[in-house]
Order: structure tokens, then sequence, then C-alpha cells
């Protein structure tokens, strides 16, 4: 969704190098790749809001980590806002290319990214793209369909100039996206995502627990995602969705 396929594989590493608490807390984005995309439909449904929980741990842990809180974003504006309670209350304001931490209401440290805010299930929700993961509108191609059983899987191919990427996968049921698994170039999977337990809101599907396994340096990292008390179209808690104490 953004800018070009070495952006991409370089922030795919990124985030994978990461200590555990920031994978966790990024870990919400739930999507390691950034397509060119360009939107343009969906103008009507333009905020999204919820409570969120984390579970994350590796192969090798047995408690892991749990972080709760609240999601904010706002697709005109492109501000993703994750007002985290616990496990120590923190806000962090994605925008752009960058991510700013607050403490206390008090900036505390910022890191650069490559933009992610719309690979996110939250604006490709808000966009109805969800059930093809944004890939429609990226430059990948379709390379073959296939049905088995209820189950429709999909192979997306990217550019031929390509060589840091592999191909993607996708199924859904019910025209509901199901799974995704991301390869490398060497055909290996680079991670697994599980979207489940779809509610509807205002009309649109939106999965309530995704569950994402990736694959680093010979590491299993496990992460589901649960969402509830979604809100579209929030006109209220404009302190959040602009999130903005003065001090940047």
């Amino acid at each position: 969704m953004f800018h070009g396929s070495l952006a991409q594989h370089q922030q795919y590493n990124y985030f994978i190098k990461m200590n555990i608490k920031k994978l966790r807390l990024i870990g919400i984005v739930l999507f390691f790749i950034f397509l060119n995309t360009t939107i343009a439909y969906g103008q009507f449904f333009f905020r999204f809001e919820a409570e969120f929980s984390i579970k994350s741990k590796t192969k090798d842990e047995e408690k892991g980590s749990l972080t709760l809180g609240r999601v904010y974003y706002d697709k005109n504006t492109g501000i993703l806002v994750y007002d985290i309670r616990f496990p120590e209350p923190e806000v962090w304001v994605s925008e752009d290319t960058v991510t700013r931490v607050y403490k206390d209401n008090l900036f505390s440290h910022q890191m650069s990214v490559n933009p992610y805010v719309k690979s996110t299930v939250f604006h490709l929700v808000l966009e109805g793209s969800l059930s093809d993961f944004g890939l429609g509108q990226s430059n990948y191609s379709i390379e073959s369909t296939e049905k088995e059983e209820d189950m429709v899987i999909t192979t997306w191919v990217p550019p031929s100039n390509v060589g840091v990427l592999g191909n993607i996968l996708t199924s859904t049921i019910n025209n509901k996206l199901y799974g995704v698994v991301m390869k490398s170039p060497d055909d290996e999977i680079m991670s697994r995502q599980f979207f489940r337990k779809y509610t509807t809101v205002k009309g649109l599907s939106v999965p309530t627990e995704i569950v994402q396994i990736m694959y680093s340096e010979n590491k299993k990292i496990y992460q589901m995602v649960k969402l509830s008390d979604i809100i579209i179209n929030n006109t209220n808690n404009e302190e959040m969705y602009n999130y903005n104490p003065g001090i940047r």
C-alpha cells in the first residue's frame, strides 16, 4: 500500500526484530505488507473505534504477554491512536511515517516507520476491502483461484520486478476473509493470519478475533487480537481521534 517492495521487506524485518513489548503493541497492525494502493470508494465509513486485547507469546514462553486498551482510527485524517491501559498506560499515535508514544499526556519518544496505517484491519473494514486483504487494489495480481468445499483460495503474485516478497494466499468463506498466508520469494511461510467470529456493525462485517503466527529466526510468535464494543463513525471522542496533548 505504499512506497515500494523494498520498503515492505525492510518494514517486515523491522517489526520482527523489535523487542517483544514493541512487537505486541505494534502487532495490532496485523499486516506486515505494504502495497501501492489507490482508494476511490467507501467514503461514508470514516471512523473505527473498539476495545482491544492482544495476547502474545513465543513457543518457548509459558505465560506470554497481555495488552489491553482502546483503538481509534479516522480514515479522513489518517491518524491511528492506541490508548493502552495495560500493562502500563501509554498512548501510541501513528501517522504517516512516524509513531509517537505518550505517557501521562507527555511526549516520550517516537519511531520512524514505513506507512502502515492503511494496511490495518480498521482501514480495510472501512474501505470494504477486507475480503481480499486489500490486494485487489494493489500491485499484486491473481495467479489462480480454487475452491475447496465452502472455501475459496486465491493465490496473489507480486510484480515480476519484485524480488524480496513472494506470493500471498487468501482464503474466504461466504465472501468473508478467513485466512492469509504470506510467503517469501523462496516460498517459505513468513506469517499466517486467521480472521474469525465476524460481527456486523452498521452493515460492515468486522472480525472480532484475529490470530497471527509469525515466523522469524526459527521462532514462532503467536498473537491473538480480540475486538469488542466496536463503534463505526463515532463523532464523539474528538480528543482521542485527534490526540495531541500539545507536546510533540
